[in-house]
């Protein structure tokens, strides 16, 4: 997670976000596991028609 996700999570008060200037890289061979992920689409909020 780069530093500015990590920041802006932090600021809309997600408790426990922390930040490992290694990155991934750091964090594998610090021991952390990895698992495979999917990324996911979110929409755009400001494409997203809320007209009713």
């Amino acid at each position: 997670m780069s530093w500015n996700a990590a920041r802006r999570l932090a600021l809309a008060g997600v408790p426990g976000v922390r930040w490992l200037a290694e990155g991934i890289e750091g964090w594998h061979d610090a021991g952390g596991a990895l698992v495979p992920a999917t990324p996911v689409a979110v929409p755009d909020a400001e494409k997203v028609d809320h007209t009713p």
